[in-house]
């Protein structure tokens, strides 16, 4: 549900189109949507067209959704961690060679802040799921392809999904760390990303680079661009260590990553 303004509230007719629905004021807006799980993340996904079209009361919107910026968004489906405040907007596809459209976006906990410049591996790992569900492609046994187009990255890869009797399998012997239990393996195949950002894997030509950080000193860093732009750092830079990373970091260790991010961001 997501209220656009507070006060008095009925239930809106989900046959209205979007653009009525989201003109209306103080109201709650009935919304249908899937939260999914993906990696260690979990997400909230939902038909972009049942969204707003316009920027801006789009983001007013997953904000509204989400519970931010609240530490505890507790008037909304956010799990209050970055890894539960992630929604997922899926649409026909708009570029051929992809069964859908995927759009992901980052909220904010804290801010009234929505990020979507970038891909997230985690809920992509779910979008074939989704995908399934909802009939974007056809569930074949005993493993679905599905081709995504990630709007965020203007790249497609592939959700490989493992189907029994027409629907996703759940259980499964797939351990991942963070995640209590197992289930179900997905894999994802990422090569037709490359580049996304930069038109290469290796934008500065080389496998390793050497860069100065203040608070640091001078570390070696690999700069890769598939899927996401990412900057590969050494744990033990930042004064972690790789085994143990704590769940809240000492005064000296957040000096040092914040240090590290405005240096490899320059």
């Amino acid at each position: 549900m997501y209220r656009k303004h507070p006060g008095c509230m009925r239930m809106t007719s989900v046959t209205e189109t979007s653009s009525e629905l989201f003109s209306r004021e103080g109201e709650l807006i009935s919304v249908d949507c899937s939260i999914i799980r993906g990696g260690t993340s979990k997400g909230v996904f939902l038909s972009r067209a049942a969204l707003p079209e316009d920027q801006a009361e789009l983001e007013a919107f997953l904000l509204s959704l989400m519970g931010s910026p609240d530490p505890r968004q507790i008037d909304g489906l956010g799990g209050a961690d970055l890894l539960t405040s992630k929604v997922a907007m899926i649409g026909p596809p708009s570029v051929d060679g992809a069964d859908l459209d995927y759009t992901f976006a980052q909220v904010s906990v804290t801010k009234a802040k929505v990020n979507m410049d970038m891909n997230c591996g985690n809920i992509s790992a779910a979008v074939g799921i989704y995908a399934i569900e909802h009939g974007y492609v056809n569930p074949v046994s005993p493993l679905t392809t599905v081709r995504v187009h990630n709007t965020n990255t203007h790249k497609i890869f592939t959700a490989t999904v493992p189907v029994s009797l027409g629907r996703p399998t759940v259980e499964g012997s797939c351990h991942v760390d963070g995640v209590p239990g197992t289930g179900a393996e997905i894999v994802l195949d990422y090569r037709e990303t490359l580049g996304s950002v930069t038109g290469k894997l290796l934008p500065t030509g080389s496998a390793v680079d050497v860069i100065d950080v203040p608070l640091i000193g001078t570390i070696s860093v690999s700069i890769i661009d598939i899927a996401n732009l990412c900057v590969l750092v050494r744990a033990s830079d930042a004064g972690f260590n790789p085994g143990d990373i704590p769940c809240f970091p000492s005064e000296a260790q957040i000096a040092k990553s914040d240090s590290l991010m405005k240096g490899t961001r320059s």
